[in-house]
């Protein structure tokens, strides 16, 4: 016990001493550095930050078509169609000589500018009889499984066709089954294939198409002699076909039709040129769901209407589909252009907004010849009228908005379900939404004005904060972020997950 006293004590002397004794001075700890948050409006960019909770005043973005469940099309596709870009061919008016070997050769430029299908107008002989014009309605068809003299010979149309399918292009026709033109040879051989008043062949009812003999898809003969002539043209090589006026032609007929073809090409691709029915999306890959949107983009540009119409479009629409089809989206085409007006006319300065609409909002967006060009003019419809292709002013931006969809899975074709969410800005006049993957891998946002003022606007981007890409420029936005837009201005970020 006193041994462990006397131990002790030593060792609290020694303490002692050494304490007494002049130490090195010992430099202070650094304190830590403050953690700068995220919100921070005066956070500089690249700055390392951190995000604080959500705020609950921070409105939470709506995702269309929540909770929907979309049943499979089955459809099969032999071509990225997530990536793809439909262009509308209207060969006459392409070229001065208005053939398949002067379209031959400017498929490289195609190639160049990244769209994937070729739509071409129809392509067979026109008929004479009540024709319009000097050369007609290319939807006047006088002969189905024929080749329009004026655009070369079927040799002609088989060497672009290989062409095109060595380039990488997928290659569609332009199908007309509600009618034909009045010299058909059936409208003497087989006058029971066609609607009759009176014991008199009659033009299709409600229309102004006099040049054309409506055709009775009751008749069984018809309809078996329509899916054999479909099929003739899948044996070429055609990738499948556009369905001129397909709401007209009862399902029956499309039935046997893609039964016909998909005996050929179980791949075969069909578009309709509809937006009325909803119940064959096991038959058709995609359809005219874009008529609906080109029509509020009509009433913005030309009635000052604000987002309400495009909010409603995405509500209204989203569950037309089944998965794997989609909606075809434009802003032109060859009816569009020929009897509604050219872009300037219809769009002015609002144009390449809608245009950028037509690609970032979920579909395929289609091209239609001449939208690359100088000068856009209204093409004659029965004439000749050679677009006026200049340099092809609008190129580069066409194919930034190609990029756009390339680059981003966001904006695949195919991602048309609960991928799509609008944010709030406080703003009936600027449209703002996010597509993303439903990974949330990948999303794009857009914010869009409206009008033909500046604004400022605070786009709540609530969860879909972060840093933001755009035009190779970084911006960190918090929950709540600021932008300024210019009259008309569209502006694009992308954001990829770390």
């Amino acid at each position: 016990m006193k041994k462990f006293l006397l131990m002790t004590l030593i060792g609290l002397l020694g303490w002692l001493g050494i304490a007494c004794e002049p130490q090195d001075e010992v430099p202070p700890l650094p304190l830590p550095e403050p953690v700068l948050t995220c919100e921070d409006p005066l956070i500089s960019e690249g700055a390392e930050c951190v995000f604080p909770p959500l705020s609950a005043t921070t409105q939470v973005p709506e995702l269309i078509g929540a909770g929907f469940e979309p049943l499979d099309a089955n459809h099969t596709y032999n071509f990225d169609v997530d990536t793809a870009v439909m262009y509308e061919i209207n060969i006459r008016q392409y070229s001065e000589a208005g053939t398949f070997k002067a379209l031959e050769a400017d498929l490289p430029r195609l190639q160049d500018l990244g769209v994937d299908i070729l739509w071409l107008m129809p392509i067979h002989p026109i008929s004479e009889t009540l024709r319009k014009g000097t050369l007609g309605s290319y939807y006047a068809i006088q002969d189905y499984r024929a080749i329009n003299p004026e655009f070369g010979t079927m040799a002609d149309f088989e060497d672009f066709l290989e062409t095109a399918h060595a380039l990488g292009f997928k290659v569609i026709l332009d199908l007309v089954i509600n009618h034909t033109g009045w010299d058909h040879a059936w409208v003497n051989d087989h006058p029971e294939y066609y609607t009759q008043v009176g014991g008199e062949i009659i033009h299709p009812a409600g229309t102004d198409w006099t040049d054309v003999a409506d055709l009775n898809h009751a008749n069984e003969d018809l309809v078996e002699a329509l899916a054999a002539m479909t099929a003739f043209w899948i044996e070429k090589g055609v990738d499948g076909y556009r369905a001129d006026v397909a709401g007209s032609v009862p399902r029956h007929v499309w039935e046997a039709v893609d039964e016909a073809i998909k005996a050929v090409n179980p791949d075969a691709f069909l578009l309709a040129e509809d937006n009325s029915v909803f119940d064959w999306f096991d038959i058709f890959n995609t359809n005219y769901g874009g008529w609906w949107l080109l029509h509020e983009m009509h009433q913005i540009a030309n009635h000052g209407s604000d987002e309400s119409g495009l909010v409603r479009y995405l509500n209204e629409t989203h569950n037309r589909y089944l998965d794997g089809t989609f909606p075809l989206l434009f802003t032109t085409n060859h009816d569009v252009n020929s009897w509604e007006g050219t872009h300037e006319e219809r769009l002015g300065n609002f144009t390449p907004l809608m245009q950028t609409l037509t690609f970032t909002l979920p579909g395929m967006p289609l091209l239609y010849s001449g939208q690359e060009a100088d000068i856009e003019t209204r093409l004659a419809f029965f004439e000749k009228d050679l677009i006026a292709w200049g340099d092809y002013q609008n190129t580069d931006f066409l194919k930034s908005l190609i990029a756009l969809k390339d680059e981003n899975p966001a904006l695949y074709t195919t991602n048309v379900f609960q991928s799509t969410y609008l944010l709030e800005d406080q703003d009936f006049n600027v449209f703002s939404f996010v597509r993303t993957t439903q990974d949330h891998t990948n999303q794009v946002l857009v914010v869009a004005n409206l009008t033909g003022s500046e604004k400022t606007v605070d786009v709540h981007l609530h969860a879909f904060r972060g840093i933001w890409n755009e035009s190779q420029d970084d911006h960190l936005f918090p929950q709540i972020a600021r932008l300024d837009l210019e009259p008309y201005e569209v502006r694009v970020f992308t954001k990829n997950a770390p």
